[in-house]
């Protein structure tokens, strides 16, 4: 069961991050300098009264591959500043990246990890640029990081340990002009975890002992211990059979002490592909699990995941971005970690989360595509109400030419019900061309739009659309 660890991605192991650094070198570093021209015909993001303005932008991105044998780093970060033509009190800086690495301490069996993302968006679904840009109203910079040892080896012949730790924060930031009333409390989290498994030792079956403890610094706590159990009853399917216990407390929001029973079934499609579902009891109510991955072929690949947990927001922010390092990390192709809500809207809040979620990557020759889609419904412990979102993306890619590239992006969110935002729809899309006009050197050119409406608490609509340009230089 996916969820049974408040973040499972803790206890995952990281071989696969060896792969991302495919530079043979030690070390290497790939700057890039580049700026973009863009033309907005609503840059206040109002309803009434659009103004029409020319946006600069500076920026400086750079690459960090690090390989050494026992260091081993990928690093991708930018630095940009817009420059309003006429609305000069807008202009700012943005900061994104992201990145992980790892540093074996004792090869084989002590090493300490790290992974971290800087990005920037809105505080909520509704009042979004068709074009990221500083300045907007609602946007948020949201920094999360995690840092700490693990530590593995075996048990005789019978069993795997891996013992983790982690220091973990997040961190909120609003410009001046962003106008938001009341920004999520930064968050310090402590972590540790622990499994042991028999692992594949035995034909018929697998047992696995898991067990987490967790602390933030507004009083929330979480520790809990799990028995698993697989049993093969055909030679692509295991029964799967799970209990413990768990304490979940938060002084004047949350005290839930009970155990935890839940069964399912493990199909394996192929060597790569493995579907899981379970049922059972958790926080004192049903529950329910699901986890896919799916590779037919080098050419398609399905993940997707059902799980539900209690937590605050921040310590699910961050989980949610473990969870997307590890599951980016078995797709053919980067995906942009660029939504500051990870898909919904921002909150300060403990809350019992029922997340759905789907990627679909698909390649031909000259092509590919690129599906996900998730939903979320957030029940508020302290106050009951709920907050349901749920958002899609599609891209499209297109090699016309060894040196030119068609990019389509369709997106939509949609705001069910909200106690602080209401409720809204949004749909956008951008259309672009990537040329390069050298090994070192790329233009694009397109064009971006959006449409938005919010039902609750009042009706308005917004629109924008953003004509844009822009050349990189890599060094």
């Amino acid at each position: 069961m996916a969820a049974i660890l408040a973040n499972a991605a803790l206890v995952t192991n990281v071989a696969a991050q060896d792969a991302a650094a495919v530079d043979t070198r030690d070390f290497s570093i790939t700057p890039k300098l580049g700026v973009q021209e863009s033309v907005t015909d609503n840059a206040l993001l109002t309803a009434a009264n659009k103004q029409t303005d020319a946006v600069t932008r500076l920026n400086a991105s750079a690459t960090v591959l690090v390989n050494t044998g026992r260091t081993k780093a990928n690093i991708d970060s930018a630095f940009s500043y817009d420059q309003y033509a006429s609305n000069g009190k807008l202009s700012g800086w943005s900061l994104y990246g992201n990145g992980s690495g790892s540093y074996s301490i004792v090869p084989g069996a002590l090493s300490l990890e790290a992974e971290g993302t800087v990005t920037n968006g809105t505080v909520s679904t509704f009042g979004t640029a068709a074009v990221d840009r500083a300045g907007t109203i609602g946007r948020v910079q949201l920094a999360t990081y995690d840092v700490g040892p693990r530590f593995t080896t075996t048990l005789s012949d019978f069993a795997d340990l891996n013992l983790a730790g982690r220091f973990a924060q997040v961190l909120y930031n609003a410009e001046d002009t962003s106008n938001i009333a009341i920004l999520p409390a930064d968050s310090s989290i402590v972590e540790f975890a622990g499994t042991a498994g028999t692992g594949g030792r035995f034909p018929g079956y697998e047992l696995t002992t898991t067990g987490n403890y967790q602390q933030d610094n507004h009083d929330f706590r979480l520790y809990n211990i799990m028995q698993s159990a697989f049993v093969r009853v055909m030679p692509a399917v295991r029964l799967i059979a799970r209990g413990g216990y768990e304490d979940i407390s938060q002084p004047g929001v949350v005290n839930v002490t009970a155990p935890i029973a839940t069964g399912g079934v493990e199909i394996s499609i192929n060597r790569l592909s493995k579907i899981t579902l379970e049922g059972g009891t958790r926080y004192k109510r049903a529950t329910w699990d699901a986890s896919v991955y799916l590779q037919f072929s080098d050419r398609i690949y399905v993940t997707g995941r059902y799980f539900e947990i209690l937590a605050p927001a921040q310590i699910q922010l961050n989980g949610n971005f473990s969870n997307f390092v590890s599951t980016s990390r078995l797709l053919p192709m980067p995906v942009p970690f660029d939504n500051v809500g990870y898909g919904g809207n921002l909150y300060d809040q403990t809350s019992l989360n029922k997340t759905a979620e789907a990627h679909i990557v698909y390649h031909w020759q000259d092509d590919s595509v690129d599906l996900e889609a998730s939903w979320n419904d957030r029940s508020f412990i302290a106050t009951g109400n709920h907050d349901r979102v749920a958002v899609a993306n599609a891209s499209y890619y297109r090699q016309i030419a060894p040196d030119l590239t068609a990019a389509i992006r369709l997106s939509y969110a949609q705001t069910f019900a909200s106690p602080i935002y209401g409720a809204s729809s949004s749909y956008g899309g951008e259309i672009n061309l990537s040329y390069d006009l050298n090994s070192r050197m790329t233009a694009k050119a397109g064009i971006a739009t959006n449409r938005q409406v919010q039902t609750v608490p009042l009706h308005e609509s917004l629109s924008e659309n953003v004509l844009f340009a822009s050349i990189e230089r890599r060094f």
